[in-house]
């Protein structure tokens, strides 16, 4: 009787350290499962069945999830980042990833947030130090972001993690406590010379623009009086043709003609002056009062 005990015993003991080898993979999870150190999988969700512990390990990533760590590299607690011009900067960053690879990313390493978190920092001190500090604190910091997030996945891609960087976001990227009124102040001067140059600009594009106006107008008034002298010269060639013609034609009517014609310009302004000899016997200088007349 006790032997049959002994045996049921160890029946039931047997049958549940095999029951022991079912897990169930969840909808949002991949089943990876090293036999011995091998791996196999990834499984898909539902229940499965392989050797117990301590022959098998069963892990689970889940691979729908977008997991975030953040980095600070803040001075003087680890020391910030230095600029390509030899500047400290604060640096607190935030890193978004999808797991890509579910047997990757769990043979790969044992701490694979720690292992990604490195990645980030490395990432962030060699292109923060490739930067001067003015393109960190102005307009250059989209560029360090996008930068950043590329040479973060290149390092956990030569690991093979097997994870998808989704995001990095720069949450703080400053001049440390101490001297941050100076690089206020620094940003400050910078943005006032970038507006005066603005308007510097817009200034030389108006007098340009205004200048052109200008050299049209000249160039069309120009171009109006070239036409109508050109016109006139013209006319007056024609008509000058136009007599010799007719001069060659009847030059004795031609002649008299253009005799008529001159008169009755140069009549309407001669004057006539009536003489009295009875009252002034003083000669009359004609000619010069008429000239000073005309003029």
């Amino acid at each position: 009787m006790t032997t049959r005990k002994v045996m049921i015993a160890l029946v039931l003991v047997v049958a549940t350290y095999i029951a022991s080898g079912f897990y169930v993979v969840q909808s949002d999870e991949r089943g990876v499962v090293r036999v011995l150190g091998e791996a196999q999988g990834p499984f898909l969700p539902g229940l499965h069945w392989t050797l117990p512990w301590p022959l098998a390990r069963v892990d689970k990533p889940k691979t729908s999830d977008v997991r975030q760590l953040d980095v600070a590299l803040i001075h003087p607690d680890s020391g910030g980042t230095l600029t390509g011009d030899t500047h400290v900067l604060d640096v607190v960053a935030a890193l978004q990833y999808q797991v890509l690879d579910a047997v990757a990313f769990v043979l790969a390493t044992e701490e694979p947030d720690a292992f990604i978190a490195r990645a980030l920092r490395s990432a962030i001190v060699e292109v923060v130090g490739r930067a001067s500090v003015d393109d960190a604190l102005t307009a250059g910091r989209a560029t360090l972001g996008r930068a950043i997030h590329e040479r973060a996945q290149r390092q956990l891609d030569d690991a093979a993690l097997g994870v998808l960087v989704v995001a990095v976001t720069l949450d703080r990227l400053e001049a440390p406590a101490p001297v941050r009124p100076a690089f206020q102040d620094a940003v400050g001067a910078r943005k006032d010379a970038e507006r005066a140059i603005d308007r510097a600009h817009s200034a030389a594009a108006g007098l340009v623009s205004q200048a052109a106006g200008n050299a049209t107008a000249i160039v069309e008034d120009a171009a109006g009086t070239k036409a109508r002298v050109v016109a006139e010269a013209r006319g007056r060639a024609q008509r000058f043709e136009a007599l010799r013609v007719e001069h060659e034609r009847a030059p004795e009517l031609l002649e008299r003609r253009l005799m008529l014609e001159t008169l009755e310009v140069v009549l309407p302004r001669l004057r006539t002056y009536v003489v009295d000899e009875s009252i002034s016997t003083q000669p009359l200088r004609l000619i010069e009062a008429s000239s000073s007349k005309d003029h």
